[in-house]
């Protein structure tokens, strides 16, 4: 089995998933409709994304073409994607079955681009608040000691399902284990673990259970950004490193926007 994240390699060349914009996502299909012989997300299996209702495919478009990245909705108006997946300053579109909203998305200001892609993260403003259909946002990790060396982390996205395969309609997760923590990065261990594919980037890392903050909650920990070129194992914008936060609070404070995991929004975030 195999899990798909991302769209960029830390040591080899970084590519978008070009897409065809005739091919429409299906967003919620049970795990059991999906035949066992697709492709699982190098080391994943399929999720219904009624469970990950905030959790989208995003679409932008640049000179070399259209091209197909996963996002995160942690706000009524917030979406959070990787830098490499939309030009600074530009629009995305974030797709679901309760609507497609255009997006406005600026980077991290030190985001390196190729080949490192350190300060992987981005930041998308939506015009009005974009509905979950009653389901709540995702929350951030605000806590610098999560995740721990060895704790394990589940990465989420709309990838690829084999290496070097074409992006796949349905939403698929596995988990892995932290390896170590630097550089605006957490890095994360292959080795029959779920890894990256293209198409994942954007999508979120999260801290599930006893290593979140409290028993049966959730965080994001980190923004899904690199692979190893050998699927040996994924780097993921660490969400709580002190300059990643800087960012996030000056973004959210310029757009007068609230995001989940820096505030109370009673009844809108995921617990």
């Amino acid at each position: 089995m195999k899990l798909r994240l991302l769209a960029a390699f830390s040591s080899a060349l970084f590519v978008h998933p070009k897409i065809a914009m005739a091919d429409e996502p299906s967003f919620n299909i049970p795990p059991v409709t999906i035949p066992e012989s697709i492709p699982k997300v190098l080391n994943g299996y399929p999720v219904p994304g009624s469970l990950w209702p905030a959790t989208r495919i995003s679409r932008t478009t640049t000179s070399k073409g259209t091209f197909q990245c996963t996002a995160t909705i942690i706000g009524p108006r917030v979406v959070l994607t990787a830098a490499h997946c939309v030009d600074n300053d530009a629009s995305m579109v974030v797709k679901s079955d309760f609507g497609n909203v255009t997006v406005r998305c600026e980077h991290h200001n030190s985001y390196s681009g190729a080949p490192y892609h350190d300060n992987d993260i981005a930041l998308c403003i939506s015009p009005t608040d974009i509905s979950l259909g009653g389901a709540r946002y995702e929350k951030i990790n605000t806590k610098s000691s999560i995740p721990q060396k060895g704790a394990v982390v589940r990465l989420l996205g709309y990838g690829c399902t084999e290496p070097s395969g074409e992006t796949a309609p349905y939403l698929y997760s596995g988990t892995t284990q932290v390896v170590n923590r630097g550089s605006n990065k957490i890095h994360l261990s292959g080795g029959g673990g779920a890894v990256v594919c293209e198409g994942d980037s954007g999508g979120a890392a999260y801290a599930e259970g006893p290593q979140s903050p409290s028993p049966l909650t959730r965080v994001v920990i980190g923004v899904n950004s690199t692979r190893e070129i050998d699927f040996s194992g994924s780097n993921v914008t660490d969400i709580a490193d002190t300059e990643i936060s800087k960012f996030i609070q000056s973004w959210k404070s310029k757009h007068a926007v609230s995001v989940c995991g820096y505030d109370e929004i009673p009844g809108a975030c995921h617990p």
